[in-house]
């Protein structure tokens, strides 16, 4: 029958207890300001990798990379050996320093997009 479950009469849903949530308005502007925080955070981690590529490539670019340890072990600097890196590596590296950041970029804006729209909804 529509009106039992399993032998049993449907539980009343209206039981008269209030809900708390009509209540609770700076829920929903408190959960998008966390939201916001932790989705920085994650932005800023996964964008590092991006800024410490575009700095070994400027390390290259000039053609000085030379290892910390070397460096400050050598009494001159002119001694140290240098690199020379091909045309194509740089532009890999470029490449994948890009691609990384505008993911980044991409898929933050769409996580704030996505809890502006769940805090929305919420109020």
């Amino acid at each position: 029958m529509p009106g039992e479950l399993q032998g049993k009469p449907e539980a009343n849903l209206n039981t008269g207890v209030k809900d708390n949530r009509a209540h609770k308005f700076w829920r929903a502007p408190l959960d998008f300001a966390v939201h916001s925080v932790i989705g920085t955070c994650i932005f800023a981690i996964v964008g590092a990798p991006a800024i410490l590529i575009q700095f070994v490539v400027l390390q290259l670019e000039s053609h000085t990379f030379r290892p910390l340890n070397l460096s400050l072990l050598m009494a001159s600097s002119d001694a140290a050996p240098k690199l020379v890196i091909d045309g194509p590596i740089i532009f890999g590296l470029k490449a994948a320093e890009y691609a990384l950041f505008s993911t980044d970029l991409l898929l933050f804006g769409v996580f704030l997009y996505r809890a502006a729209r769940r805090a929305i909804n919420q109020l």
